[in-house]
């Protein structure tokens, strides 16, 4: 085994083992939900959503093929921060 073919191993090795562990996915979601009595039997239901409310960027996967020009570039990331906003009328 000469040099460089055992540098090459572990240079092989190492990028395996990089792409067999993604980056951790952090995710913190919130909902605000208020009832208010319209009549007697009638509500009124106001909500709010947050999705991502850090805004954390949790990206995709590297590629793995060692033979792509591509290898262990990243392409994807999850989504971004999202909100939406609902009422609705329970009777």
């Amino acid at each position: 085994m000469t040099l460089k073919s055992a540098a090459l191993g572990l240079i092989m090795c190492l990028t395996v083992v990089s792409t067999l562990f993604a980056q951790d996915y952090t995710n913190v979601d919130v909902a605000i939900v208020r009832d208010v009595r319209v009549a007697q039997e009638t509500r009124l239901q106001v909500r709010a959503e947050v999705f991502n409310v850090m805004n954390h960027v949790n990206l995709g996967l590297p590629v793995a093929d060692l033979n792509s020009a591509n290898f262990e570039r990243i392409f994807s990331a999850g989504p971004p921060r999202l909100m939406q906003f609902a009422v609705k009328l329970i009777f």
